[in-house]
């Protein structure tokens, strides 16, 4: 099964819509040109630069979206201060970058979610809530490369 750009459209629109409509959407999210050298090179960096823990939500064909076992409710809660992501799609050669405060994303959790309900990412379904978030501590959420050489990379700090 062909993981289709709509996902990335999906995942990208609901973290544009989540972020205080247009003004700190403005201030939150950055397209730009990008060959695919450069946005390899700026995946690289943005990875390298992040926890070794992760990922915690993997794509399958199969199965759809697997996720890690949260830690249990017992484990110390870190603090989050960002959920950042990049998405490059190569056809049209365009990098997206963006972050969003751990505070709001708990504050608007469930309009993620309904963004989301009809696609893959629906992170009510899969279980992954900011709470294990914050048990997990600072992660990489997503990592994958489509079979169109799209990429998505999400994570927290």
């Amino acid at each position: 099964m062909k993981v289709p750009h709509v996902l990335i459209a999906l995942l990208i629109a609901a973290v544009i819509g989540v972020s205080i409509f247009g003004y700190l959407a403005s201030r939150a999210i950055h397209r730009e040109s990008a060959d695919p050298a450069a946005a390899l090179q700026r995946f690289e960096a943005a990875r390298d630069s992040i926890s070794a823990l992760g990922p915690l939500l993997k794509l399958s064909d199969e199965e759809g979206v697997e996720a890690v076992e949260p830690p249990p409710e017992t484990q110390t809660k870190h603090k989050l201060s960002q959920i950042k992501f990049l998405a490059y799609e190569v056809k049209e050669e365009k990098l997206t970058q963006g972050a969003v405060p751990f505070w709001f994303y708990r504050l608007k959790g469930p309009a993620f979610s309904f963004g989301l309900s009809d696609s893959r990412f629906d992170i009510e379904k899969l279980g992954l809530t900011t709470d294990d978030l914050e048990r997990f501590g600072p992660a990489v959420i997503i990592d994958e490369t489509m079979q169109s050489g799209d990429r998505i990379l999400v994570w927290t700090e």
